[in-house]
């Protein structure tokens, strides 16, 4: 029988796993990793960014001095959220010689609503925290939908950086946005997503332009951004500091531009970046892509012939099978996220591997596939972690039953099996104390020994969800530390 782990209790929240106790004597976790049920009360640290209102983490990174992070928003009032930042103490507790409370808040679009939010978090050389996502269109007359792209860095004492972009802020706006049905009133506009620090402390987002412009387009396109250290566009990367990638394909019998949605993004040691990520066709089909770029911003036509690589992971089109993650296991490529085959039913969590010159490894997992279904429900891989032994730590949400959505954590194998030492059967599935919780970001601790993840515990609108931060241990399978 699974075992189900409950935390108790709203708020930020950190499970650490295989650390110390307060006395000193080390803790027993299973051989493949473990919760750690001694940590702080009954395993959790609670500190809440906001005690009313809703808060999120959709984002994990370690900077220098092993310091960790998470972001995502926090509402300020009504319906506005603002991006926030939180620096968190290996304890588990807020550090409060970040800002003084121990998270920083930018507010890039006040008064504006629900869009705004810190989708991705990286950190810099100097220890200066640099978060990035979509925020409302601020311009009189904007569409209350009409998102732009923004990234704005915080110091290392967690006070806003002036010195970046403008007053601290650097904001995209790619499109003019549309509406693609009058009848539904649905929107599409900019949005962003992942953001990455590279050597150089040159900043890559991950993004996509909205329909619109002189070129009359309704469908949304790839929008690969790389900015200076300090903010500005890069001229050496694509055109003027952004690369644009559109993608076709087959949809009712006719060839048809598809809606890019682009994720998370890492960058090779030769300087290459690679971006898992998925287009959309309009009868809601997602066909997944990991696209490869040369350090100038232009597909690497060495990757797969063009520079993009995609898989039939759940068979024949057409179905929904979307790339949210993607990490390095040696040369090749483990991506994660959620498919299924056909259009309806159910959703799974997944694995895949792609090697270095863009095939898809038919010897990973079953057949080129680690499908992870806990109950018949809705399962969605968000991101994951490759540790040294090749082994693979997947973070998600899981579903028991129909109504009730829990985070999970699934350990791989380096061949793609479930590791069943691995908090006994490989799933480490937490109930965070909501009806719809979920891990959304992982980043792997400086010793490579251990892995932060970053979720929310998800509530009623009027309770407010509450951010969240766990921590799992990486052990050796068969022994102990």
């Amino acid at each position: 029988m699974r075992r189900r782990h409950a935390v108790l209790g709203g708020g930020l929240l950190l499970l650490t796993l295989g650390l110390p106790t307060a006395a000193g004597a080390a803790v027993k976790v299973p051989p493949g990793g473990g919760l750690d049920p001694t940590f702080g009360t009954a395993g959790t640290a609670v500190t809440p960014l906001s005690p009313t209102l809703g808060d999120r983490f959709f984002a994990a990174a370690v900077g220098p001095g092993n310091k960790t992070y998470a972001a995502g928003y926090v509402t300020t009032a009504g319906t506005d959220q603002a991006m926030a930042v939180a620096r968190i103490h290996p304890n588990g507790s807020l550090d409060k010689t970040f800002d003084s409370d121990g998270f920083a808040v930018v507010n890039v679009a006040p008064d504006r609503g629900g869009i705004e939010a810190a989708r991705g978090v990286a950190v810099q050389s100097n220890g200066s925290v640099v978060m990035g996502g979509p925020g409302e269109n601020t311009d009189s007359g904007a569409h209350p939908k009409d998102a732009d792209i923004y990234v704005t860095r915080i110091t290392a004492e967690g006070a806003l950086d002036t010195t970046f972009g403008t007053s601290g802020v650097v904001r995209l706006n790619l499109s003019p946005g549309a509406v693609t049905n009058p009848i539904t009133g649905s929107y599409r506009t900019d949005l962003a997503y992942g953001v990455l620090v590279l050597p150089n402390d040159k900043i890559f987002i991950t993004a996509t332009r909205g329909p619109g412009g002189t070129e009359g387009r309704l469908d949304r396109d790839f929008a690969f951004i790389q900015l200076t250290a300090d903010g500005a566009l890069d001229p050496s990367f694509g055109q003027g500091g952004i690369s644009y990638v559109n993608t076709t394909g087959i949809v009712n019998g006719s060839e048809q531009n598809l809606n890019e949605s682009a994720r998370q993004s890492i960058a090779q040691p030769d300087g290459k970046i690679v971006v898992g990520s998925y287009s959309e066709g309009t009868d809601n089909s997602a066909i997944p892509r990991v696209i490869r770029l040369l350090p100038d911003g232009q597909l690497d036509t060495t990757f797969d012939g063009d520079g993009i690589a995609t898989a039939p992971l759940f068979g024949t089109a057409p179905n929904e099978t979307e790339f949210y993650d993607i990490a390095l296991q040696g040369s090749s490529y483990i991506v994660t996220g959620y498919g299924r085959p056909g259009l309806s039913g159910t959703v799974d969590m997944f694995a895949a591997r792609f090697t270095s010159d863009g095939t898809w490894d038919r010897t990973y997992g079953d057949g080129g596939l680690a499908r992870i279904d806990l109950a018949g429900q809705d399962d969605r891989g968000r991101d994951l972690v490759v540790f040294p032994d090749g082994r693979a730590l997947l973070v998600g949400s899981g579903k028991l039953t129909a109504t009730n959505l829990d985070a999970v954590a699934v350990m791989l194998t380096p061949d793609g099996q479930r590791d069943p030492t691995f908090d006994g059967d490989g799933i480490l599935l937490v109930d965070l104390g909501g009806p719809a919780d979920s891990f959304f970001g992982s980043a792997r601790t400086a010793d490579r020994r251990s892995a932060f993840l970053a979720g929310y515990k998800g509530t009623s609108p009027t309770r407010g969800d509450d951010a969240a931060v766990a921590r799992v241990q990486h052990a050796v399978p068969g022994k102990r530390r």
